[in-house]
């Protein structure tokens, strides 16, 4: 699998703005779709596993979490240490195109019936940068009362495998969309 680099974007053939990691020119809807096509199918399944397996299939989902952090992991951090983004806002373009664009659009500016507005949204605004990190690693349920679009968040945006500092990327790559 050919994997998006700052300037270049594979299956589209576009150029990517290596400051941003997206394209240099407006995707048409064609080649939106193209882009997530196979990102939405993985958070689809993501969230059938998330939210709705463990009610149809409870003995099979008891107890799944994403993984622990070990001493040592990427994911691992002392108690009270700082976070450190991983890669900058460079390493977060790619990891937020991967993981969140399909529900919050290539310039997390949402897409209608299933992700909000990243950039415009009181609600990430008025959080900090660890406590956003955290709102995505928990994810968001639709029986939680704060979800308005009745469409799961999945923990981890359906990818458990990221590290705190891959998340914190992320976070500073939506605030610089934001400005």
């Amino acid at each position: 699998m050919e994997l998006a680099t700052a300037d270049h974007l594979p299956g589209l053939g576009l150029p990517a703005d290596p400051e941003t990691g997206l394209p240099a020119q407006p995707l048409s809807p064609a080649g939106f779709w193209g882009m997530v096509g196979a990102g939405v199918a993985g958070l689809a399944a993501a969230a059938l596993v998330t939210f709705g397996a463990a009610k149809a299939f409870p003995a099979a989902t008891a107890g799944h979490r994403p993984p622990a952090a070990s001493a040592g992991s990427p994911t691992a951090r002392a108690a009270g240490a700082p976070m450190v983004p991983a890669g900058g806002s460079a390493g977060g373009a790619a990891l937020y195109q991967r993981t969140c664009s399909a529900c919050h659009g290539p310039q997390a500016r949402g897409v209608p019936g299933l992700g909000k507005d990243l950039t415009t949204s009181a609600f990430v605004k008025g959080l900090s940068d660890e406590d956003f990190v955290a709102f995505i690693k928990k994810g968001r349920g639709i029986d939680d009362p704060q979800n308005t679009t009745k469409v799961p968040m999945p923990p981890y945006g359906g990818n458990p495998k990221l590290s705190d500092a891959e998340l914190l990327s992320i976070v500073h790559y939506i605030r610089k969309l934001s400005r």
